[in-house]
């Protein structure tokens, strides 16, 4: 069967875009709910925060849940909460309110970016696995860029509006609940042997390469790019907030042109070379940060970033549903997601105690230098990698 024709993909792509959608449909209208409600700068950030707070808390709890159970049981209720908690908030009449349904409708959204890994890696066959990861980074990526002008659109009408459309989830569950069949999966162990077996696999040395590559990854990206370039952006060369979003999701599109092709690359040049590259090509936008004089060319080492973000991350996810067999990919996807939501809290703050003075130049320096310190490294150790870069055979 053709890929294109498998109903499966489709529910993959489907389950992305309302993972991005509680974060990027919602960013433009913090401003509208602040002034709402009264509500100070400092504390608007809840609202993401309140969200993106359940995934650290509870997504290897829900990624555990996902083996024993299995993914279906745990993503339609997901889907539900999500879009039923999100649409309420139309109906809130205070911030307190707010922030109470994001925790909720948060708890909902936990295990979606990963239900989406775990789902390519249990339903696609080796040969099509990459190439799936590729264009499902490329919805998230599309999705992450337009979200915002659409959240934006609606934000015109009211701050209520962007969260009415959360309803328009529900019908996702339900599709989701007649045409997704899960795969048949084998005995599940006992706990105690389930734990044992999973922390076997979560300590092995191309596991914890595997980690901490998303840990930086995602570091870099909310700390470097997100954060403190948005910053220099605004201080260096006083753009306005309009022309630093533009600039900003131009790596988003970088990401989706360069990542249904990852495939081919590695195929061409295998997982190693290609982290290597993409990490060398992280260095090089950083570092180009620092030559820039124009403010027109800073978009030169965002698209470059972009560029490396669609190299990198789908052969990143492909490679985590290779680590374990099916009755432990939950877990371990969930590790993962685990790890790259403590790179996005703790890269603006680690980075941000590198600024002397008001210069964030010693920030884009330590990012390049770290970058490349992570090329060389899958240089001399990148080889670990071999026998888990395409992933199990599906169950």
């Amino acid at each position: 069967m053709s890929l294109f024709k498998n109903i499966n993909l489709y529910i993959v792509f489907i389950n992305t875009i309302c993972a991005v959608a509680g974060v990027s449909l919602i960013v433009p209208d913090l401003p509208v709910i602040a002034r709402q409600f009264h509500v100070p700068e400092g504390q608007i950030g809840l609202v993401i925060t309140a969200l993106t707070l359940p995934g650290v808390v509870f997504v290897l709890f829900f990624g555990v849940l996902a083996d024993r159970f299995g993914r279906k049981m745990l993503m339609i209720p997901s889907v539900v909460i999500f879009a039923c908690a999100g649409g309420l908030i139309f109906w809130a009449e205070d911030f307190f309110t707010i922030s109470v349904l994001r925790f909720v409708q948060g708890i909902g959204s936990a295990i979606l970016p990963s239900m989406s890994t775990m789902l390519i890696g249990d339903l696609f066959e080796e040969k099509d696995r990459l190439k799936v990861m590729g264009m499902n980074s490329a919805v998230l990526s599309v999705g992450t860029a337009f979200f915002p002008f659409i959240g934006g659109v609606l934000a015109t009408v009211s701050w209520r509006t962007p969260f009415l459309a959360f309803w328009g989830v529900l019908p996702v569950a339900l599709f989701m609940m007649v045409y997704f069949k899960e795969p048949q999966k084998k005995k599940s162990p006992g706990m105690g042997i389930y734990f044992r077996m999973s922390l076997g696999h979560i300590f092995k040395k191309s596991t914890v390469l595997v980690y901490a590559t998303g840990l930086a990854i995602f570091l870099l990206l909310y700390g470097g790019i997100l954060t403190y370039l948005t910053l220099y952006m605004d201080r260096h060369f006083g753009m306005d907030a309009y022309h630093v979003g533009l600039y900003i999701a131009s790596a988003s599109f970088a990401t989706a042109w360069f990542a249904p092709f990852a495939h081919r690359i590695q195929n061409r040049i295998g997982a190693r070379r290609m982290f290597i590259a993409g990490f060398s090509l992280f260095a090089v936008s950083f570092f180009s940060v620092l030559f820039v004089t124009q403010k027109e060319w800073i978009i030169a080492p965002i698209m470059v970033f972009g560029a490396a973000m669609g190299i990198t991350v789908p052969l990143l996810q492909n490679i985590v549903t290779g680590l374990a067999p099916f009755e432990h990919r939950g877990v371990m996807v969930s590790m993962l997601a685990m790890l790259i939501r403590v790179g996005q809290t703790i890269g603006p703050p680690v980075l941000g105690l590198l600024i002397v003075g008001g210069d964030m130049t010693p920030i884009f320096m330590a990012c390049g230098v770290a970058s490349l310190a992570f090329a060389v490294l899958f240089i001399f150790y990148g080889n670990i990698l071999r026998g888990v870069e395409n992933g199990p055979e599906r169950v």
